[in-house]
């Protein structure tokens, strides 16, 4: 009966989540509420892509390029414009199901599978931040942080095949070889991921399955030697991480520490669910390895959850690392019917409680986002579909980053033709994307000044034309950066509501020196 009730709830709410992403990417708007930074961030790493640059090693980015290059190539597929992000999270989840259902089919029953399929759906197509500490108790719309969202999906599905065994060692092979493929794929998503990889192998070493470890050996090496044979892009996106936010006080290793203790703490109630799960298991001695196993793959999974997360935010981090614990118990053949009951009863309350409020924020935000379409401020280019109205408002006079980039947009286009200019700007603000501008690989997207390429040594990139200083607020470091260093090569061009606007002397832009 449970897992009926499973069956029939997950697949009622893929239908919706996957329903809303359609409708929205037909009807609506991309939607922020908070996090403007992420999107731009995101959408300007594949605009870097589509036009030929490779992430780590072109330009600086804090992962290994694999979100940079799909959203790059979901804008060759269906143009440039902003939904590529929704876009390429719906193809991911397409792309994730009949994969998930090769890896965990004839390990996993039916309810089961059903159960990862909606956790998939919630992490790649819902937009409430499992980072924040909040609970859903109100409409939040975001695109943050995508990379924990796919790496935690890969940790799902990865660590069951690990721990579940097939009645048929020759049966682990395929699935092996796409396990092999994902742990390549969750390594160069973030760097910091790669500390799963082994803790996968050991998890099928302690259970001496060779056919799948061999499998999973050559499947990672096949996608290492086409996607990073010298692993070029993971120790550069590591280095670029360190450079960054490396003497950062969350970077520490006793910040670390503390928060891998937090992300089951933050969530007692499910850890108190998977406590309760693995003391049952225990009382079945046959289950010890895979036990065993168990924990090398949850604690793998909580030190990779411990680099998630910004300023050191928790939120929902654990929920999905509990799911894979209890659904793993759920599978394992257990002589005591009323245990057996009670894991899959565990199961379906944490993926019900998991995936239900996630679902009705999506189902709210792409409403909210419909109704107040009318609020968007850009009249041109790929962000005339985007809105974002910040939760939490600014100070008196100070613009939001959503209405500082509309108004460069429009002043970029009064002089001329801005997708033939390289543009930098502060704000944590972008325009490469946004006007589809060339690149200025030399410039960070994400605007830290602790960034290497605004070293005080560095001075503004040959390739840009025009600079961008923001005049309302505020100035920030990165804008005392740009601003120290304009004499001899540019000149004030412009001066728009909120922005500074300075053209390189050899460039064409037609200056409107006010």
């Amino acid at each position: 009966m449970i897992e009926g009730l499973m069956i029939v709830f997950s697949l009622s709410l893929i239908a919706v989540a996957v329903g809303m992403a359609i409708a929205n990417i037909l009807f609506g708007m991309v939607y922020d509420t908070d996090h403007f930074g992420d999107t731009v961030f995101l959408l300007g790493a594949g605009w870097r892509a589509l036009n030929g640059l490779t992430p780590v090693v072109d330009f600086g980015h804090f992962y290994g390029g694999v979100m940079a290059e799909g959203i790059g190539l979901t804008m060759r597929l269906f143009g440039p414009d902003v939904f590529a992000f929704e876009r390429f999270t719906l193809l991911t989840y397409l792309v994730f199901i009949p994969a998930t259902v090769i890896i965990l089919a004839g390990r996993m029953s039916a309810g089961g599978i059903a159960a990862v399929c909606l956790t998939l759906a919630v992490l790649l197509l819902t937009r409430y931040p499992l980072e924040l500490n909040d609970p859903i108790i109100r409409i939040v719309s975001t695109h943050s942080f995508l990379y924990n969202r796919v790496g935690l999906g890969l940790v799902l599905v990865v660590g069951l095949f690990a721990i579940l065994q097939s009645p048929e060692p020759k049966k682990d092979v395929v699935p092996g070889l796409l396990a092999g493929v994902g742990l390549g794929i969750l390594a160069l998503i973030k760097p910091t991921f790669a500390i799963f990889v082994p803790c996968a192998v050991l998890a099928l070493v302690l259970q001496l399955r060779w056919h799948a470890i061999g499998a999973v050996t050559v499947g990672l090496v096949a996608f290492l030697a086409v996607y990073d044979p010298v692993l070029q892009k993971w120790s550069g996106a590591l280095s670029y991480i360190q450079a960054q936010v490396g003497a950062s006080n969350n970077a520490t290793l006793e910040a670390l520490l503390r928060k891998s203790v937090q992300v089951p703490l933050y969530q007692p109630v499910a850890t108190a669910i998977t406590v309760v799960a693995m003391i049952m298991i225990v009382r079945e001695r046959r289950f010890l390895m895979p036990l065993l196993s168990l924990l090398i793959i949850a604690g793998g999974g909580v030190v990779m959850a411990t680099t998630m997360g910004g300023n050191g935010s928790i939120g929902q981090l654990g929920i999905p690392l509990a799911i894979l614990i209890t659904s793993a118990f759920m599978e394992l053949r257990i002589a005591d019917t009323n245990r057996t009951l009670f894991l899959r009863a565990a199961t379906f309350a944490l993926v019900a409680a998991f995936a239900l409020p996630h679902t009705l924020n999506l189902v709210g935000a792409t409403i909210e986002g419909m109704n107040n379409s009318g609020a968007a401020l850009i009249e041109q280019g790929p962000y005339t579909r985007y809105l974002s109205i910040p939760e939490s408002p600014t100070r008196d006079g100070v613009p939001s980053q959503y209405e500082m980039m509309a108004d460069g947009i429009t002043a970029l286009h009064a002089l001329g033709d801005p997708s033939k200019w390289g543009i930098i700007a502060d704000q944590n603000i972008t325009f490469e994307h946004a006007v589809l501008g060339r690149p200025v690989p030399d410039y960070p997207l994400w605007q830290r000044i602790t960034a290497p390429e605004l070293s005080s040594d560095k001075s503004i990139p040959d390739d840009a034309d025009i600079v961008m200083i923001g005049r309302s607020g505020d100035m920030g470091e990165v804008g005392k950066h740009l601003q120290g260093r304009l004499l001899p090569d540019f000149m004030r061009c412009a001066r728009s509501a909120h922005w500074y606007i300075f053209a390189r002397l050899t460039s064409d832009v037609d200056c409107q020196i006010d």
